[in-house]
């Protein structure tokens, strides 16, 4: 079953199109945009998603209606060299309804914005990537106009070319060298979206494209994460000026905050501790679902993925940042781990979450520093005060300028040295997540005091649609996986080996940690060792319980015992091994 959606009522597409204001500051993301995944994947153990009758009263975390404004009318707003490289008040923007763009000429939506991307291409010349999107978007324009008899189309049309009309303004000013970067970046990304709507078209060709349901809602889809690039280019564009005195300022401000730089996915941490992604075609059906949620507005704001250990939670949330990554909807991330003592204090999470989206949203950093010019020592406040200050207000304020859909991922809370501090986390979370624009993705073990915690948080009735319990994955699917990873990483001894491979998944049960204790054992990085003789010895290991922890415990057990007799090792680390055994015990 799919994330869970809230059940708020849907909004109407042009809701979904506002333009807002950008703020006088660059931004310099990290994270280019992506396409879309494909959103049709289901999932067995996913959540399943809400029905249209379902009330919003059952659930703390179900989405709220966002008060989205009318549609800004750009056109006739004169903007001078000054005042595009410095930004433009949201309050001068919002003056009438995106109808206005047309009221005095009798041209369509659609030749409105062809007027406009053609103004744009000419203006762009000095960004090749995106003078070439741009000539991309302007070649499928007659596929959205197909479809006339559908009111949404036009008023995506009359939403896309307001932004258009104040890129071309924003553009009027030559951007910095470092912004053209970012601009090439997100440029590249509105191309593969292009081309993704132009092989549909080549396929079936234009009409019989958009008479299938699935493939209109497909092309919206689209043509919405096009509008989501150019609100990105927008902010961009508007940075360009942005002072290097400052940059510098804001900089410092951030710095303040004492964030965990180790505590991202991908950090240099993630490398030393082993932290990966699934290998490919591995846990597909779970992830496309996580998109699915993260893409899905009137999706629930937190989900909460639990297993217990092992059964791979860790690298499917690494998984699933670098998707959202790639689709320029990861918000920030924060992975606890107790192999480093920062990323296992639950204090940190608030400042470093703050940190991470000031570096990925200017709009974002915009409102911070403006809490943090008011208060400097917000960091040093309650966890509470802490939360509303370096994550709800700015949010709050920078929602209509924000990109849509954006996801913070928390990994591992389990890992915490504090369960109490973990706990006021959560606490926190339920009570400002329904007001917020991000949504939170959450795994960890199902701790008592965690579980404590969602289960308050979330009623009874939406429970099934608002966790997945990864253990309880139907066993074939996750076995086929791991049978996928272990050939993956195994496949030098294929195809001599391959019925010894399919026992050791089968010996693996649910459990990647098995899998993946049993491929360091088998072929140890930096170490010479006969993998075959080690493949040999853990199929040797017989499964003496239906407790896949016990046989996890029979694994280490084996794995251990060949290592004393390993002529690898100096004699003292033989010594060491002989006496690990009775440390372990003394720990149970």
């Amino acid at each position: 079953m799919p994330p869970p959606t809230s059940s708020k009522r849907k909004r109407p597409l042009p809701s979904l199109l506002q333009p807002g204001s950008w703020r006088n500051k660059r931004s310099r993301s990290n994270s280019p945009s992506g396409s879309a995944p494909d959103s049709s994947a289901s999932s067995q153990g996913m959540a399943r998603p809400h029905t249209a009758g379902q009330s919003a009263t059952h659930s703390r975390i179900s989405s709220p209606d966002a008060g989205f404004e009318p549609l800004a009318a750009y056109a006739h707003i004169p903007v001078d060299a000054t005042s595009a490289s410095q930004g433009i008040a949201r309050d001068s923007l919002i003056t009438t309804s995106g109808s206005a763009l047309n009221q005095h000429t009798n041209e369509t939506p659609w030749t409105g914005l062809e007027k406009a991307l053609a103004a744009l291409h000419i203006t762009t010349k000095i960004c090749p990537p995106l003078h070439s999107a741009i000539d991309g978007l302007r070649s499928c324009l007659h596929i959205f106009e197909a479809v006339k008899p559908r009111k949404d189309y036009d008023e995506l049309a009359t939403g896309l070319t307001a932004m258009v009309k104040l890129l071309i303004k924003h553009m009027s000013v030559a951007p910095s060298r470092d912004i053209v970067e970012t601009i090439t970046d997100i440029a590249g990304n509105i191309r593969k979206e292009v081309e993704s709507i132009d092989k549909r078209q080549s396929r079936s060709g234009p009409h019989r494209m958009l008479g299938v349901s699935g493939d209109e809602e497909d092309l919206v889809r689209r043509y919405r994460r096009i509008e989501q690039l150019f609100r990105q280019l927008q902010a961009e564009a508007s940075m360009s000026a942005w002072s290097e005195t400052k940059k510098n300022r804001v900089d410092s401000q951030l710095e303040k905050l004492g964030p965990v730089k180790l505590a991202s996915y991908n950090s240099m941490l993630s490398m030393d501790i082993g932290r990966r992604s699934c290998t490919k075609n591995t846990r597909t059906q779970v992830l496309n679902n996580c998109m699915v949620w993260a893409g899905d507005p009137r999706g629930a704001k937190i989900y909460w993925m639990n297993g217990m250990a092992g059964t791979g939670k860790t690298t499917i949330a690494y998984s699933f940042s670098e998707e959202l990554e790639a689709a320029g909807q990861l918000a920030a991330s924060f992975f606890c781990t107790r192999t480093s003592r920062e990323c296992s204090e639950a204090k940190q999470i608030v400042p470093t979450l703050a940190y991470q989206l000031a570096r990925r949203s200017a709009p974002f950093r915009d409102a911070l520093c403006g809490v943090l010019n008011k208060d400097p020592d917000v960091g040093s406040l309650n966890a509470v005060l802490q939360f509303g200050s370096l994550l709800a207000k700015p949010l709050v304020e920078a929602r209509e300028s924000m990109a849509r859909n954006l996801v913070v991922v928390v990994d591992a809370l389990d890992e915490c040295s504090d369960p109490h501090a973990v706990t006021i986390v959560l606490d926190i979370l339920f009570r400002f997540a329904a007001d917020l624009p991000v949504k939170f993705f959450v795994t960890s073990r199902p701790e008592p005091s965690i579980r404590n915690s969602m289960m308050s948080g979330i009623s009874e009735r939406d429970r099934p649609d608002s966790i997945l319990y990864l253990h309880e994955v139907e066993e074939s699917l996750v076995q086929a996986d791991i049978e996928r990873y272990l050939k993956d990483e195994l496949d030098h001894m294929l195809p001599a080996h391959a019925t010894e491979i399919e026992q050791l998944a089968e010996q693996a049960g649910k459990l990647f940690i098995y899998a993946a204790t049993a491929i360091r054992y088998i072929q140890p990085a930096g170490k010479f060792a006969d993998p075959k003789q080690r493949l040999k010895t853990i199929l040797g290991v017989t499964r003496k319980s239906k407790k896949s922890l016990s046989d996890l415990d029979a694994l280490y057990s084996a794995i251990l015992s060949a290592s004393m007799h390993d002529d690898a090792l100096e004699p003292e680390e033989q010594d060491g091994m002989r006496t690990l055994p009775s440390v372990v015990s003394m720990q149970i």
